[in-house]
């Protein structure tokens, strides 16, 4: 019973220290458990690396497209070069003094600035103008097509009688149909 009494610790101790080291192995077990998946993950990532720069080769006639990359690569670094030999300074060159942007900021207009010139919203306009123009004159023209009484004399008994019979439906709808008897539910 000494002995006993000796090892266990007083007031409970030991069962937090119990606790906290099973706490600490189940923790483990799932972090060597994700490390574990993320080993396999990677090598399924590689396989699938593979495969697509496969696909691209293939697809591109046999090049290589670590080389067709590189070509470009090559080609913007020298273009940046030349831009850099040019105005003197990196093609990606933005000032970061606050000043600057602070003084951007002041004489910043408040209103939305045009998208067109005068003279650009002139020919939008005009070409829009011919449009109607020509629009109306197709529909004149159909609708002389569609009517028999089209082009014949004002004098003419048949379209003198055909007007007559149109001004009375349109006064007839004007007795049946009040003004501002629409939808009255608002």
């Amino acid at each position: 019973q000494a002995s006993a009494s000796v090892d266990a610790p007083a007031d409970g101790e030991g069962e937090k220290a119990f606790d906290e080291e099973l706490e600490r192995t189940a923790c483990v077990a799932v972090l060597r458990a994700a490390y574990v998946k993320g080993l396999r993950a990677v090598d399924l990532l590689c396989r699938e690396k593979e495969m697509l720069l496969f696909a691209i080769r293939e697809e591109r006639g046999g090049r290589d497209p670590a080389e067709t990359a590189k070509a470009a690569l090559e080609k913007s670094v020298t273009e940046a070069e030349a831009a850099r030999a040019k105005t003197g300074r990196p093609a990606n060159y933005v000032i970061q003094d606050p000043r600057f942007t602070a003084k951007d900021k002041v004489f910043r207009p408040s209103h939305t600035l045009p998208t067109y010139t005068v003279e650009e919203w002139g020919e939008i306009e005009y070409g829009m103008m011919i449009k109607k123009q020509q629009d109306e004159a197709e529909r004149a023209k159909q609708k002389a097509l569609n009517d028999p009484l089209h082009g014949r004399d004002s004098d003419d008994e048949e379209v003198v009688h055909r007007k007559t019979l149109e001004a009375r439906h349109w006064d007839d709808w004007k007795d049946d149909n009040n003004r501002g008897s629409g939808n009255t539910l608002r």
